[in-house]
């Protein structure tokens, strides 16, 4: 689970209240959060073109006004940092087949990490492609699975459980490499 806290300024008492909360929440569910001052709304958008496209399309306000109502990122700017990440992705996926190939339980753990940013890629991606957004919150599950041409149940279980079945996660995550190989040929030709 994902979560942008927006706040007007980063206060030590404040954070330190929110410690025990916030760990058992990582803890229950998984929480990542991503504590981001008013301010440093523009400067983020600009570093981080496609995360915030996406925040864009599925976000869901529990507290207070809607900072990213009227958020708008351009094209150049999401398709070069799409063009990035996918890069990245590629380069660290092989390091870490590489570094854990004889651990399985390590690249699962990958797999779960890796599907969330290669998912949003592939929702960006067609986006950017000119197909209309698909329906959240499953958008960017279905939108690499249609770049993939089948369904990915292995993902799906590497994030939903963090394990796979044995003997299958170097294959996952060899076809991670290709996938993203192939969005980002086809972001170049865009």
């Amino acid at each position: 689970v994902n979560l942008i806290v927006v706040l007007r300024s980063f206060e030590e008492s404040g954070a330190r209240k929110l410690m025990t909360a916030f760990g058992a929440a990582q803890a229950a569910i998984h929480l990542n959060a991503m504590f981001l001052l008013e301010a440093e709304i523009p400067a983020a958008l600009e570093a981080f073109a496609m995360k915030f496209a996406d925040i864009g399309r599925r976000r869901h306000v529990l507290h207070g006004r809607d900072v990213f109502e009227n958020l708008t990122v351009s094209r150049k700017e999401e398709l070069f940092r799409l063009k990035q990440v996918l890069l990245n992705l590629t380069l660290r996926l092989r390091e870490i087949f590489v570094a854990r190939g004889r651990h399985e339980d390590r690249m699962a753990l990958t797999v779960a990490e890796m599907a969330g940013p290669l998912r949003v890629a592939a929702a960006t991606l067609l986006e950017l492609e000119g197909h209309s957004p698909l329906p959240p919150p499953l958008a960017p599950k279905e939108a690499l699975e249609k770049i993939a041409g089948r369904p990915l149940p292995a993902l799906s279980q590497a994030r939903e459980t963090r394990l796979l079945p044995a003997g299958t996660a170097s294959a996952t995550l060899l076809l991670m490499i290709e996938l993203a190989n192939r969005m980002r040929e086809r972001a170049t030709k865009l």
